[in-house]
């Protein structure tokens, strides 16, 4: 017998699929900053945990601004003409 999902049961399947075979985090969207369009708590974590010599450096330049100033460089990037977060790269 085929089971046909329900919009939400289908969002909710593919939501613990790629939890759990794929190694996404499900975050709550509060944590989501609408302003810049990133979750800027898990962009700050990912780049401490990936770049922390980087990181140390930049945090002895800008103090209690370094995330700031990491997320006011990346909106600057990606919203002027022709940006985006690849040219960045």
């Amino acid at each position: 017998m085929n089971t046909i999902l329900s919009e939400k049961e289908y969002q909710k399947y593919i939501i613990e699929y790629l939890v759990s075979q794929n190694g996404y985090i499900e975050r709550n969207g509060k944590q989501y900053n609408r302003l810049y369009a990133m979750d800027t708590e898990l962009l700050m974590k990912f780049l401490l945990d990936t770049q922390p010599d980087e990181m140390e450096a930049l945090r002895k330049i800008y103090k209690d601004k370094l995330e700031d100033t990491i997320i006011g460089c990346i909106n600057m990037e990606t919203t002027k003409p022709k940006g985006s977060l690849i040219d960045m790269c």
